[in-house]
């Protein structure tokens, strides 16, 4: 069994010299380089101890264990390919790159290849492995494959250039492959280019499809397709040089409900955000919106993000736990109070559709208060909270004239310890402050 890894661009010449320098990727310094930290392709080893990948006219082996070649790794092009080439000499070990069939590509020795192909054969039960003692059998393949189907739908948003990805199973060397779902961003896509470069505030249509097959009366079976689409409403910023030299951009992301239902009555399961550098990290952030960074400090287990509150493992000024702190403090505090701007303007219209006597807030859905009392995100809300109250963004709902959303200062807030006078009191002094007669 084998997983096939298929991209429809090509390997430059610093790819492959970085992808043989293994942990030092050249894309280090390159902040805005999701393989920055050079650790991506060392995944591989978890499920192969023999890699391979085609790309243009070079076909690399690596065998760090040297047991099949001489040395820990070999190249071989196939610029020069005819009847003696090594890939005729061994053509069952070279013969299977042809035999991907029905993916949208096709690997001809006589020609270039248009794009880049990893090769991962799964460690066999029964052979020793210095790397790794870890066999994978294809049910712990399709198992990964639905965890990350799972989460499929969020995992473009904060990409620049991937459009879409598909899974397909191959059951054998002469069947062509079989599509089982796919994920794609279908509208806005240009928009994510831009990540970094300047401040914006889009939404981002992503569609999931997925065949599967369906039992009717007699025993007879259909194949039918399922689709689901999702909206992003997604506020990025520019790079942020005072950071780190290399600069730090910053986005958030929130689903938009496909019906303008108020979320206070609403049935609908509300998103539970997560961490991005790029890709999701699998960290929750206790919020319903999604918190991405270019410049996320990582533990070094690469599973958590390193806090000043973590007082057991961080000591004081770690240079990690202040880069996080700097992004918690000064970059995302404003996408999302842009964040809630847009909101609101898009709520609004929708609201002028549903009944008057709708209590209408769905403000809550990006309400910054965390879940899990996580003690850097709360001081996160309360930045997002004192920004949105400074710039006078009108995020408080009240049940005036029919219902509305006011701003910091038009707003009182009253808590059932709150004695009766002094609730009056607050409501003139307030009055007095908007120069309203009382």
């Amino acid at each position: 069994p084998t997983i096939w890894i298929y991209n429809d661009e090509q390997f430059s010449d610093s790819d492959f010299d970085s992808l043989c320098n293994l942990g030092n990727s050249y894309k280090w310094s390159q902040n805005d380089k999701i393989g920055k930290f050079g650790v991506g392709f060392n995944s591989c080893y978890h499920f192969t101890d023999l890699p391979q990948v085609i790309s243009r006219k070079s076909l690399i082996i690596f065998d760090s264990q040297k047991r099949y070649l001489n040395s820990s790794g070999a190249r071989f092009d196939f610029n020069d390919y005819n009847e003696d080439h090594i890939f005729n000499k061994f053509e069952d070990q070279f013969e299977t790159f042809r035999k991907i069939n029905g993916c949208g590509f096709e690997i001809d020795y006589n020609k270039e290849f248009k794009g880049t192909l990893f090769k991962l054969p799964l460690r066999r039960n029964g052979t020793e492995s210095s790397i790794s003692d870890n066999v994978d059998s294809i049910d712990n393949v399709i198992e990964l494959l639905n965890v990350i189907k799972k989460d499929a739908m969020s995992e473009l948003i904060f990409l620049r250039h991937i459009k879409s990805f598909e899974v397909f199973r191959k059951t054998s060397r002469e069947s062509n492959a079989t599509l089982l779902w796919k994920v794609e961003v279908t509208k806005n896509c240009e928009n994510r280019k831009l990540y970094g470069q300047k401040s914006q505030m889009f939404k981002l249509d992503v569609q999931f499809s997925e065949k599967f097959e369906k039992t009717r009366w007699y025993y007879n079976s259909s194949t039918e397709k399922k689709t689901e689409k999702k909206t992003w409403l997604i506020s990025s910023g520019k790079n942020d040089i005072s950071l780190n030299r290399t600069g730090t951009w910053g986005g958030i992301a929130v689903i938009l409900p496909d019906k303008p239902e108020n979320p206070l009555t609403s049935n609908e399961t509300a998103q539970n955000g997560n961490f991005y550098s790029y890709l999701s990290l699998s960290i929750p952030s206790g919020l319903s919106v999604n918190l991405h960074a270019s410049g996320w400090a990582l533990s070094s287990d690469r599973r958590s993000l390193v806090f000043g509150s973590d007082s057991q493992t961080v000591i004081k000024g770690d240079v990690k736990a202040t880069q996080n702190k700097n992004i918690l403090d000064n970059i995302l505090p404003e996408l999302h109070v842009n964040l809630f701007n847009e909101y609101l303007n898009i709520e609004e219209s929708s609201r002028a559709r549903l009944p008057k006597t709708l209590d209408f807030q769905g403000i809550i859905r990006l309400w910054p208060i965390p879940a899990n009392k996580n003690v850097e995100i709360s001081k996160y809300g309360l930045k997002v909270i004192q920004l949105a109250s400074e710039k006078g963004c009108k995020i408080f709902w009240s049940p005036i004239n029919g219902g509305t959303y006011v701003n910091f200062k038009e707003c009182i807030f009253i808590t059932k310890k709150t004695p009766p006078a002094e609730i009056h009191t607050a409501i003139i002094n307030l009055l007095h402050e908007q120069e309203r007669p009382t």
